[in-house]
């Protein structure tokens, strides 16, 4: 059961829509939902950006392609983590974002290495999107 939750959360087509349900489900004010979607896409992008400067092979190479460092999924998952640290909800978001990193970990598709290098990527990103909002709001 766990290893087909795992590929499940593996897709990342399902696994980018399962971001914004969460988005929508947990946060009511749209113009949070916008900076909480913002910074899991600048995450992915940033991740997506360093795997390729990096280059680092995944551990299931040559079996699997693509570059591991750092995870992309965890970056996402630590990205909107951040999004509810003043929420109610943020232990739930902690534990999907340790979930997550777990399960790319167990598919052997990442090192806690990637994991531990996603966490500023996916912290970072949001920072980056509330100073922008913020900045926008004083303009």
């Amino acid at each position: 059961m766990i290893r087909e939750v795992a590929l499940v959360i593996d897709n990342e087509l399902f696994y980018f829509f399962l971001l914004i349900a969460l988005i929508l489900i947990f946060e009511r004010r749209n113009e949070k939902r916008v900076r909480i979607f913002s910074a899991v896409v600048l995450g992915g992008l940033l991740g997506l950006s360093l795997k390729e400067y990096f280059a680092v092979p995944r551990p299931c190479a040559p079996a699997c392609d693509g570059y591991s460092f750092p995870s992309v999924h965890a970056s996402g998952a630590f990205a909107l983590m951040a999004g509810f640290i003043r929420k109610r909800s943020f232990p739930f978001f902690l534990l999907f974002a340790l979930f997550v990193s777990w399960t790319r970990i167990y598919l052997n598709v990442h090192t806690l290495e990637d994991i531990i290098a996603a966490l500023p990527v996916g912290l970072i990103s949001y920072y980056i999107v509330w100073r922008v909002d913020q900045w926008r709001k004083r303009s």
